[in-house]
């Protein structure tokens, strides 16, 4: 507002909302459709082999897995993953983790543009500080961060609404665990709240001890 003296307080050129409610103006309003949504999600889904599906499709469970061998396309069922869950949770923010710092360059980071780019999907990238995309959906754009699993603990403070972690077990377990405990709690997010999980047979691993019933 402005003081009694008639000039401009600090106040007025702050934004409204709170530290625990953001203003009104982050939150895009939706400009597509329902049936645009469902026509990017059967371009993902015609795009996978029958073995890559069940995992994308998956809508009751809030963990989910996808264990595969080197070739078999686990790369990319985790971008089909991730573009699913951004669709069902617009105005959103998702993670992924990758091992380490040069795996999010140059594998995650690389295979989301190259994905989205080959469905046409409109997404900006931005690099600094940390690396994140902005997806433009049509029922609202979607945050999704890269980061590494050595950082795992740095996620505090941030309401997810998906977060997937690729090769996951080639973490120590002991970590594995103790990232996957955080996640969880991070899921605070959207309407379809998920983990998922990716990676390649390593033996006895966070997946193995999470799915063995």
């Amino acid at each position: 507002g402005t003081s009694h003296n008639g000039r401009m307080s600090l106040l007025s050129r702050c934004a409204g909302g709170s530290i625990l409610e953001p203003p009104m103006q982050d939150v895009q309003t939706t400009t597509g459709s329902l049936e645009e949504v469902e026509q990017i999600r059967e371009r993902v889904l015609s795009g996978l082999l029958p073995y890559q599906r069940p995992i994308c499709e998956d809508v009751e469970h809030r963990i989910i897995a996808f264990c595969a061998g080197y070739g078999a396309g686990k790369t990319r069922t985790m971008c089909a993953w991730t573009t699913c869950l951004a669709l069902d949770n617009p105005n959103t923010t998702g993670i992924l983790f990758a091992p380490t710092g040069p795996l999010v360059r140059d594998v995650v980071i690389r295979s989301l543009m190259d994905y989205w780019t080959d469905l046409g999907i409109p997404f900006e990238y931005r690099a600094s500080p940390l690396p994140e995309f902005k997806v433009m959906l049509p029922m609202g754009p979607v945050i999704v961060l890269c980061r590494s699993m050595e950082n795992w603990q740095r996620i505090i403070g941030i309401n997810a609404s998906f977060i997937g972690a690729d090769e996951i077990d080639t973490s120590k377990t002991e970590i594995a665990s103790r990232a996957v405990e955080k996640f969880l709690g991070r899921l605070r997010a959207g309407k379809r709240r998920q983990l998922g999980m990716f990676s390649t047979p390593e033996g006895y691993g966070i997946m193995w001890k999470l799915m063995e019933d």
